[in-house]
Order: C-alpha cells, then sequence, then structure tokens
C-alpha cells in the first residue's frame, strides 16, 4: 500500500489510484492497438486535476496539476519531433503529471527505463 508521512502520521494515497488503473488501460490499449484513446486521456486528467485540487487546496492543486501537465509536453516534445516518442505516450505523461506534479520529471525518468526494459523483450 502506498503511504505517505505528513505531520507525524501515516496516510495512505488514495489519490493514486486513479492513476494506476489509468495508465493500467493505457498499457493495455497501447499493446493491444498501438494507439491511446484519447477519451482515457481525457478522463484521466480530469480525475488527476479533480485528485490534485482534494488533496494539495484548489489552488496549489490546480496550479501543481497544470505545471505537471505542461512540463512533459514541453520536454518531449524535441522526441516527438524526431519521431521517437508518439503524441499518446506524451499525453499519458500529462496526464500522469497532473496528479504527481512538478514531479512528473521523476516519472518520465522511470517510464524511460521501464520502455527500454520493455524493448528487451521485443528484441
Amino acid at each position: 500500500m502506498l503511504t505517505t508521512q505528513r505531520e507525524g502520521r501515516t496516510e495512505i494515497i488514495y489519490y493514486v489510484i486513479p492513476l494506476i488503473a489509468t495508465v493500467s488501460m493505457a498499457v493495455v490499449s497501447d499493446f493491444r492497438d498501438w494507439r491511446i484513446p484519447n477519451r482515457l486521456i481525457a478522463v484521466g486528467m480530469i480525475q488527476g486535476f479533480l485528485m490534485s485540487a482534494v488533496v494539495r487546496g484548489p489552488c496549489d492543486g490546480l496550479l501543481s496539476s497544470v505545471a505537471g501537465c505542461v512540463i512533459p509536453v514541453v520536454i518531449l516534445f524535441v522526441l516527438f519531433h524526431k519521431k521517437a516518442l508518439g503524441a499518446g505516450d506524451i499525453k499519458l505523461l500529462a496526464t500522469a503529471g497532473t496528479f504527481v506534479g512538478t514531479d512528473v520529471i521523476r516519472v518520465i525518468v522511470y517510464s524511460f527505463l521501464a520502455g527500454g526494459v520493455i524493448s528487451l523483450f521485443f528484441l
């Protein structure tokens, strides 16, 4: 179970469950059809904005979500332009950014590492 330490007490992180569900559905869809549906991205982003607003507060949560959504698009645009990364992948990372905020850079690094491991299986 995912937990966090806040003010001396341990809290279970419930807001990560929708993120895991969204990413899982996107992975299944990507492996099956080689595309990630925009409807799934939209629902995931709405959930991310709402969960961040509830957990972090309306102002801080939404600001953090917007930053987490924009960072992957800005950083990964070059890879998309060089056709090294698909638009669905960038949109999924932007969706993850709405949940985790500016910590999305760590998510990008971990997803690239996981993608490298998965690509070894395809070789």
